[in-house]
C-alpha cells in the first residue's frame, strides 16, 4: 500500500513538472542570435592556397601538377585579358582625345 501511494505521488509530480515545462516553453521567446544574418557571407568559402581538391583514389602528384598547370593557365589568361582591356582603353582614350581636340 505504501509503495503504491509513493508511485502515485511520483507520477503526479512528474505530470506537474511536465506541465510547468510546457507552459514556460510556450511563453518564453525562442533564442535568437545577436549576429545579423548575411546570406552572401554564408555562401563564401575560403580555400587555402595550399589546399588541392583531390579524391583518395587519384595520384597526388598528378593532381598537384594538374592544379599548378591550371593555376598557371588562369594567371596567363588573366594577364592576357588585362592587357587586352588596357589596349582597348588606350584606343578609347585616343578617340575621346581626338574628338575633344577637333
Amino acid at each position: 500500500m505504501g509503495n503504491d501511494n509513493n508511485q502515485d505521488s511520483k507520477n503526479g509530480l512528474i505530470s506537474i513538472l511536465l506541465l510547468i515545462m510546457l507552459a514556460t516553453g510556450t511563453l518564453i521567446d525562442p533564442l535568437t542570435s545577436s549576429r545579423p544574418f548575411d546570406p552572401l557571407n554564408k555562401k563564401l568559402t575560403l580555400m587555402d592556397e595550399r589546399k588541392i581538391d583531390a579524391r583518395l583514389w587519384q595520384d597526388p602528384i598528378a593532381v598537384t601538377e594538374q592544379f599548378l598547370s591550371n593555376k598557371k593557365e588562369a594567371k596567363k589568361m588573366m594577364i592576357v585579358t588585362t592587357v587586352q582591356l588596357l589596349i582597348s582603353l588606350k584606343k578609347l582614350n585616343r578617340k575621346l582625345v581626338t574628338k575633344l581636340l577637333v
